[in-house]
């Protein structure tokens, strides 16, 4: 593998894994392994570059918790291309940039979800108890 290319999410963790050994401890509770998948290693600042020093092993609560913390949620789930959940904040900026002119493909790319969606909560189908000044 050519190392400046970025590797891809399951092989990052695998050589983490090969570098590091196996999670055995959560390093903020001190949770113990009890399955095979109870303890996983946890990227500290959400690069996801061969770092070793950045990578925690934690317990899969405390390793939920660390990716809520600074909308590393969104950032995470735009990385492995999958959609995201919108909360009522982002409704209301939907709106305003859509009353900027800002195209739906444009806005749907924003929010890393489908243009659909965008059409739908701008026509008022979904997310209609958000109250929006228009």
């Amino acid at each position: 593998m050519n190392r400046n290319k970025i590797p891809g999410y399951r092989a990052l963790h695998y050589w983490v894994q090969r570098n590091k050994g196996s999670a055995a401890t959560c390093q903020i509770c001190g949770k113990i392994k009890t399955t095979p998948k109870s303890i996983q290693w946890a990227n500290k600042s959400g690069t996801y570059l061969r770092e070793l020093d950045d990578w925690v092993s934690l317990c899969v609560p405390c390793h939920r918790q660390l990716d809520m913390t600074f909308n590393r949620k969104r950032q995470l789930i735009a990385n492995l291309g999958l959609s995201f959940k919108l909360e009522e904040s982002d409704i209301i900026s939907i709106f305003q940039e859509a009353k900027t002119g800002k195209n739906y493909k444009d806005i749907a790319r924003t929010y890393h979800v489908d243009e659909s969606n965008i059409r739908l909560i701008l026509n008022r189908k979904t997310w209609k108890h958000v109250e929006v000044q228009l």
